[in-house]
């Protein structure tokens, strides 16, 4: 029997960014070194996609509307059989701000093909007394309806999504969990802890208290909170504020004689991330909707063996109780206290590192993904 062809179909692929971006490339090359023929489908967005070996990159000029769709038809056509499609959804990715009803309609009519919808989120959330999100909210879940109907195979990405989509759908298959792995290398040199430090000129025996993130107005205050407590209560203490937007937080955090004590690192690349994250004593993740397996910034984290201290909420699935991978808490603004906790005791800390990242093998690698695709 021959296998079938894969066909990824995205609305983000590098140079964009976005956890989508990064998770679609990252199944693309774990497909492709399991010598599984790939292809991406994306936006070019008026640049070149990136491109790797053994992954056959479309660009899509025309986008996911009705032109593009066309085009789209006529190329897969092209293509040899049997085909698998699959998609990588958020609504919002496929244009016509999420409402892109032709889009599911289209998935919905193809045949002769299989289709796997990998749900990485469903619909915007019901907000009282605000019409238009509301009304974004309905159609959103009919065009979630409409790929439930038609897919051979359903993943989500946290196992919150579950109860949602089995309400919309009209025969329930079940869905298989599929976490999303870090976007960041999951091992660097030796010496990479010790040289990231003295190259941001942190002495030693400071104690480096770490955040990951895009620094969003719904996160970023939950951090400045977290991060004031814990550099008040000490003064070998510094902040690292990695990733995107953390230059521009430190200069809100730099005031009450802080300012010495919080460096930022703005953009990096993959490699210089992992450096930088293993320079920390311990990372506070705090989420508005709690922990959850759709965070890559806390996957990161975890993969590297870096203790991190989180809270529960709405989307956070039991594994994070039940493994003890990470010191959790109840709420986003106890994680300064779980953080003091750790600080105090090394080895505490240590111990939670070392069984994060084996809950990250066991459980989230890139590798158990792609096993579990191709199951």
């Amino acid at each position: 029997m021959t296998t079938p062809a894969w066909h990824i179909v995205t609305g983000e692929y590098p140079p964009t960014r976005g956890g989508v971006s990064d998770y679609s490339r990252s199944i693309a090359l774990g497909l492709a070194a399991a010598h599984d023929e790939v292809h991406v489908w994306a936006p070019s967005a008026g640049v070149s996609l990136a491109t790797d070996p053994g992954i056959h990159v479309h660009s899509l000029p025309q986008g996911f509307g009705p032109v593009g769709l066309r085009a789209l038809s006529r190329a897969l056509l092209q293509e040899r059989s049997p085909k698998r499609i699959l998609v990588q959804y958020v609504p919002q990715a496929f244009g016509w701000r999420g409402l892109n009803v032709p889009f599911c309609a289209w998935l919905s009519s193809l045949r002769a093909v299989e289709v796997f919808v990998m749900f990485h989120e469903v619909a915007v959330p019901w907000t009282a007394g605000l019409w238009r999100r509301n009304a974004a909210y309905v159609v959103m879940r009919a065009m979630a309806a409409l790929l439930l109907a038609r897919a051979d195979r359903i993943f989500v990405s946290t196992t919150s999504w579950e109860p949602t989509l089995q309400s919309l759908a009209i025969r329930w298959r079940g869905a298989t969990w599929l976490p999303v792995p870090s976007n960041v290398p999951t091992h660097a040199p030796d010496d990479a802890r010790s040289t990231t430090r003295k190259r941001l000129g942190i002495d030693e025996g400071t104690r480096v208290i770490g955040h990951f993130g895009t620094y969003g107005g719904m996160t970023a205050p939950l951090v400045a909170r977290a991060l004031t407590h814990l550099l008040e209560a000490e003064r070998r203490r510094v902040a690292l504020l990695i990733g995107h937007g953390g230059d521009v937080f430190a200069r809100q955090l730099q005031s009450d004689g802080a300012a010495d004590r919080v460096l930022a690192t703005g953009p990096l690349d993959a490699a210089d991330i992992a450096s930088h994250l293993l320079a920390c004593d311990v990372l506070l993740q705090p989420y508005p909707d709690g922990v959850s397996t759709r965070r890559t910034s806390t996957m990161a984290g975890l993969a590297l063996g870096v203790p991190i201290v989180t809270n529960e909420g709405h989307l956070t699935e039991p594994i994070w109780r039940e493994s003890g991978g990470v010191e959790i808490v109840d709420t986003p603004e106890a994680v300064a206290t779980g953080a003091e906790r750790l600080l105090r005791d090394p080895v505490q800390a240590a111990a939670l590192g070392d069984r994060g990242r084996r809950l990250y093998e066991e459980r989230f690698s890139l590798d158990r993904v792609v096993a579990s695709l191709r199951a």
